[in-house]
C-alpha cells in the first residue's frame, strides 16, 4: 500500500482527490475499495499520510467513520480551506485534484501566506470603516441636540428680559394716580375776564336846614 500512500502524500492542502482516481493513477491492479481500505490503515503509516484529502467520486466523505471523531474529517478540510456542506465538499470539480496530472484548469487553491493576509485586511478595513461611520453619525447626532439644547437655553433667558423691559415701559407709560393729563387734541379753555363797572356819581345830598332856636318858658 505504500504505493497509495505516496500518491496522497503528494495531494495539495486546500485539495482533495477520490479513491478511484488514485486506483487508476496507481500503475497496479487496485479498486477504489482496496484504496479506501489503506485509508482506514492510514493512521499507522510513517511519515503521515493526509487521508482527509481522500473521497468518493461524489466529493462525500465515506471515510470520516474511521477518524478519531466523526466530524474530524471535515474539521481538517476546512482547515485547509475546503467547505463542506451536508458531509459533502462543495465545489468539488475545483477541489478536485487528479493525481493522473491533469489538474482542473477551473481549481481555485486556497490562499495561503500573503495572499490570507491581504484577503483577510479588507474584512478589517471594512470593520474600521462600519465603527467609523457609528462614530461619525453619533457625533452628527450629538451636535443639533447640543445646538438646539444652547437655543433653547438662550431663548429661556430672554424670556425674563423681555417680560421686565416691557413692564418698565408699561409703569413709564401709565399715569400718575389722581392726576389727568391734558389731551393734546383739548386745547386749554380761556379764563373769562372779570369786568369791573364803576358806580354812576348820583345827585349830592342836600344838608338840612337848621331850626330856629326856641325859647324856652320862663
Amino acid at each position: 500500500m505504500e504505493v497509495v500512500y505516496r500518491i496522497v502524500r503528494r495531494i495539495p492542502k486546500g485539495r482533495a482527490t477520490s479513491y478511484g482516481a488514485i486506483a487508476e493513477a496507481s500503475g497496479i491492479r487496485l479498486t477504489a475499495r482496496m484504496v479506501g481500505w489503506a485509508m482506514n490503515a492510514a493512521g499507522r503509516a510513517k511519515p503521515p499520510v493526509p487521508a482527509h484529502r481522500v473521497v468518493n467520486s461524489k466529493g462525500e466523505l465515506s471515510g470520516r467513520a474511521f477518524f478519531a471523531t466523526p466530524t474530524l474529517m471535515q474539521e481538517l478540510l476546512e482547515q485547509e480551506g475546503v467547505r463542506v456542506k451536508n458531509d459533502r465538499i462543495e465545489d468539488f470539480e475545483k477541489v478536485f485534484w487528479d493525481p493522473a496530472g491533469k489538474q482542473s484548469k477551473t481549481a481555485v487553491k486556497p490562499a495561503t501566506g500573503k495572499a490570507a493576509s491581504k484577503a483577510k485586511a479588507p474584512k478589517a478595513n471594512a470593520g474600521k470603516t462600519a465603527a467609523a461611520k457609528q462614530a461619525a453619525t453619533r457625533v452628527g447626532i450629538a451636535k443639533p441636540k447640543a445646538a438646539l439644547k444652547a437655543n433653547a437655553a438662550k431663548t429661556a433667558a430672554a424670556k425674563p428680559a423681555a417680560t421686565n423691559a416691557g413692564t418698565a415701559k408699561a409703569k413709564a407709560l401709565k399715569p400718575t394716580a389722581g392726576k389727568k393729563r391734558p389731551s393734546k387734541s383739548a386745547a386749554p379753555s380761556a379764563k373769562p375776564a372779570k369786568v369791573t363797572q364803576r358806580a354812576k356819581p348820583g345827585p349830592a345830598k342836600q344838608k338840612p336846614a337848621p331850626s330856629p332856636p326856641t325859647k324856652k318858658p320862663r
